[in-house]
């Protein structure tokens, strides 16, 4: 469970870094300003990298999200296990 929290919160940021690499594999320019003509394939795919790199803003969200719901969880765990152990 907390590795999944952990994937979540950094998922914007993985999706963001994806997209720069598939770009910058692809010789195409991507940035935040505007979407660019990005030819995969023989498909523009330039305004789909760039939803993938405009989504890295997300993380701000996300990741504190995460943090808290990792303290949460961690707290929870603790008190769980105090129980099981004072029980025994």
């Amino acid at each position: 469970m907390l590795a999944g929290i952990a994937f979540i919160a950094f998922l914007p940021l993985i999706c963001a870094l994806g997209a720069g690499t598939v770009a910058s594999m692809a010789g195409c320019q991507l940035d935040e300003g505007s979407v660019h003509a990005c030819y995969i394939l023989g498909e523009d795919r330039g305004p789909l990298l760039y939803e993938m790199g405009v989504l890295g803003w997300f993380i701000l969200m996300s990741f504190p999200a995460g943090i808290l719901l990792l303290i949460c969880w961690a707290i929870a765990l603790i008190a769980q296990l105090y129980q099981y152990y004072r029980i025994q």
